[in-house]
């Protein structure tokens, strides 16, 4: 059952952007709150709002699909465009850190990708970070991952 909540607008860090979003269901808004911002004086590199009408549309066209799971699918694809026009690319992907060196896991859905960054994780200890597990939106700032 989808169940909607009151508009909530926060701004979020993700991929060395800053993001106001107004997500409009469960789903989104849980999955998002480790990426909230802190500091009111940040300047705001994309907005998602307004995305309502294109959840509904892909509702309708995909009746199997929750709106909770319509908001995730419209966001991926919103961040992926204009991830572009700010010189970043979403991957299917986990991403490990070892000595400022980016490891990069692409692949299909459940080929192992997590378990193998967790594996890296391990062997490479304390000098080694999980930067992401899932969908990365990577981008170069400066000579940096971002």
């Amino acid at each position: 059952m989808d169940v909607r909540c009151i508009n909530t607008k926060h701004l979020y860090s993700i991929g060395g952007l800053v993001v106001e979003c107004d997500f409009q269901y469960n789903v989104m808004q849980q999955r998002s709150e480790q990426f909230i911002a802190t500091g009111s004086d940040k300047i705001t590199d994309l907005y998602i709002s307004g995305m309502n009408s294109e959840i509904i549309l892909l509702n309708k066209e995909r009746k199997y699909l929750t709106l909770d799971q319509c908001e995730v699918i419209t966001t991926a694809r919103y961040f992926f465009i204009k991830g572009i026009e700010l010189s970043r690319i979403m991957l299917h992907a986990s991403v490990v850190v070892i000595d400022n060196k980016a490891f990069v896991f692409c692949a299909l859905e459940g080929i192992g990708k997590t378990t193998h960054a967790e594996q890296w994780k391990r062997c490479f200890g304390e000098k080694s970070y999980i930067f992401c597990d899932d969908r990365p939106l990577i981008g170069i700032k400066e000579d940096r991952l971002v």
